[in-house]
């Protein structure tokens, strides 16, 4: 069965340099779409507002995919339209949106003559490379725009796009060949070069790509969009009996490489997970080690027990070399009886600091009572007791109590 596979290239000039992008086809049936945004606001937004509609309308069309007919791309275009007076209403008078659909007639798929459906709206060209350039779509509704236009004057030859209120969305088809292409233009490729070297380019576009890609490169526009896509049709015959065989022998060809990895990573993966239980225990081990040090030198360490040995700075080897110890759970119950012991010293020290102060209050008021003391009372028979407590004595009693 013979069939023609389109094949897209979609060449673009940004701030980057040339951009050169190939489109995949749903169910190598032609399928394309591209638009063309002037926003006069802000033209640097020209190309993401574009690209947005250019998502929209290729979302709409895969949705209904199976029922494609004009009256469709005329719905897509009406989408497209809505999407603008929902979110755009702002920038009405500042904005507008050339549109492009191209796509393969359902109805012509397999027969000897197959068709493409052009729906357009605003000023984007396509051409037809046979034997000459051929002009096989462009929007009726907008007159033939002269060349050099500014950003402004041509946002207001455009008088049928996405964004005027009265839209009109023209259908238009053409049939195909085997090795015919296409070529669809913007208003910032076309006004610059004339058809007749459009033509000899991208007529051998295989052997001319670098002439094509410096005259891409050379172009002054900077305002407008610049972007060709050169569109191919290319035959490609296929006998069922050849596919049986070529699967055959793919299968025969892929069972023996399967087989060899899978002994070649059955030790990898037992040599991974022993290494990682190593490290891992490894980590452990002088986790325990770094505790026991910090536990040494902690600040607080007196108030635990006086009489507590110190620990060895030195590396202990042997609890290394014990295999297949959990030394955190051991850690983890040492670090608790740690912070008891911590919380009832801190309450100690408080009771002590409570005496402390006590005693602090008592002498203030004792030297108060003898700067004021009157003249009928004599030093003798006024003279406050101290409040003789030895606080080292309380905190023995503490402790002891404890």
């Amino acid at each position: 069965m013979t069939q023609l596979h389109p094949k897209i290239i979609h060449l673009s000039l940004n701030r980057y340099g040339i951009s050169e992008t190939f489109f995949e086809q749903h169910n190598h049936a032609l399928f394309y779409v591209f638009c063309d945004a002037i926003y006069l606001t802000d033209p640097t937004k020209n190309n993401s507002i574009a690209h947005e509609f250019e998502k929209l309308v290729k979302q709409h069309i895969y949705r209904h995919w199976n029922e494609l007919s004009e009256k469709a791309l005329k719905r897509a275009v009406e989408h497209a339209q809505n999407h603008f007076f929902k979110n755009y209403t702002s920038y009405e008078s500042q904005l507008k949106v050339s549109l492009t659909i191209i796509i393969q007639d359902p109805a012509s798929i397999g027969s000897n003559v197959p068709k493409i459906l052009i729906a357009g709206i605003g000023d984007i060209k396509v051409y037809h490379l046979d034997s000459s350039m051929q002009l096989i779509y462009y929007d009726p509704e907008i007159p033939q725009l002269p060349e050099n236009l500014s950003l402004k004057k041509r946002f207001h030859y455009i008088t049928n796009a996405i964004g005027v209120p009265d839209t009109k969305c023209s259908v238009s088809s053409a049939n195909i060949k085997p090795n015919s292409s296409l070529l669809v233009a913007s208003y910032g490729s076309y006004h610059q070069t004339n058809k007749e070297k459009l033509f000899l380019l991208f007529s051998d576009f295989e052997q001319k790509k670098s002439q094509i890609f410096k005259l891409v490169s050379h172009a002054k526009e900077k305002d407008h969009i610049n972007f060709l896509s050169f569109i191919n049709f290319r035959e490609k015959q296929e006998a069922v009996s050849s596919i049986d065989s070529r699967v055959g022998h793919q299968e025969k060809t892929l069972a023996i490489p399967s087989a060899e990895k899978k002994e070649k990573s059955f030790p990898v993966w037992i040599l991974k997970i022993a290494s990682v239980a190593i490290v891992s225990l490894l980590c452990l081990e002088f986790f325990n080690y770094y505790v026991n040090v910090s536990h040494a030198s902690s600040p607080y360490s007196f108030l635990i027990n006086r009489s507590t040995k110190q620990v060895q700075t030195s590396v202990n080897m042997k609890a290394i070399k014990k295999p297949l110890e959990f030394p955190f759970l051991k850690e983890r119950a040492y670090i608790v009886e740690l912070k008891e012991k911590f919380d009832r010293q801190s309450e100690i020290i408080k009771k002590l600091q409570t005496i402390i102060n006590d005693q602090e209050n008592a002498l203030r008021d004792m030297q108060v009572k003898s700067f004021y003391k009157h003249d009928s009372i004599s030093a003798k028979s006024y003279r406050p007791e101290p409040n003789n407590i030895d606080p080292l004595s309380v905190y023995e009693n503490i402790v002891s109590e404890e």
